[in-house]
């Protein structure tokens, strides 16, 4: 096997490298929490993890380089359970203590949608619990900026879901709160609910 070590992003925004098998050229995924060699058969493209496969549902939407010179921000979704729950106002004071809304919004997401969020090799079974629960009810949705936003609000993120954790045994998707955890992933999640250049007009660019 001959292994080519550049690392490339293909058609479908994965990280990948090329590996040469008996001859032929093959494209071995390489995630944050998985690896593997795409294979394809009529369910789609899949990874083999633990004798499982895993398959591609994930809609990876480029943006243009400019988006980077955003002055930084962070998408924060208040997922069903917290809107079910009538947590949000708590939640929502949570945030405003630490960071500043610049817009939200309550929506119900769609498959398309959730597939944009979570663009990653799906277990049937989680792909399954994922969508169902993320269109059980409605979403809200937030804009928010602040300074060290993607090490503190991911911390506050984990507190909420310390401090409101359910009793009731539940798939660990319902989890009541998201965050991007990097400033690509803010852009890339948060243009599943605004266009460009609303995004641009309501965060702002770096001078």
């Amino acid at each position: 096997m001959e292994i080519n070590g550049n690392y490339s992003i293909d058609e479908k925004g994965r990280l990948v490298r090329k590996v040469v098998l008996n001859g032929k050229n093959r494209r071995y995924y390489v995630g944050n929490n998985i690896q593997g060699f795409i294979e394809v058969d009529a369910g789609g493209e899949y990874v083999v993890v633990q004798n499982e496969k895993r398959y591609w549902r994930g809609i990876s939407v480029p943006f243009p380089d400019k988006l980077l010179l955003l002055k930084d921000f962070n998408l924060c979704i208040f997922k069903p359970d917290s809107v079910e729950r009538g947590l949000v106002k708590d939640i929502r004071s949570i945030i405003t203590n630490s960071f500043e809304i610049l817009v939200e919004r309550l929506l119900t997401l769609d498959q398309q949608m959730i597939f944009r969020l979570y663009p990653y090799f799906f277990e049937k079974s989680w792909e399954d619990n994922l969508l169902k629960y993320m269109t059980s009810g409605m979403s809200h949705c937030l804009l928010v900026s602040g300074a060290d936003i993607f090490r503190e609000l991911p911390r506050i993120r984990n507190y909420i879901r310390f401090k409101y954790e359910s009793k009731e045994s539940q798939h660990p998707i319902v989890n009541l709160v998201h965050c991007a955890d990097n400033k690509e992933n803010a852009i890339r999640e948060s243009l599943v609910f605004f266009k460009q250049e609303e995004l641009a007009a309501m965060v702002g660019f770096f001078e």
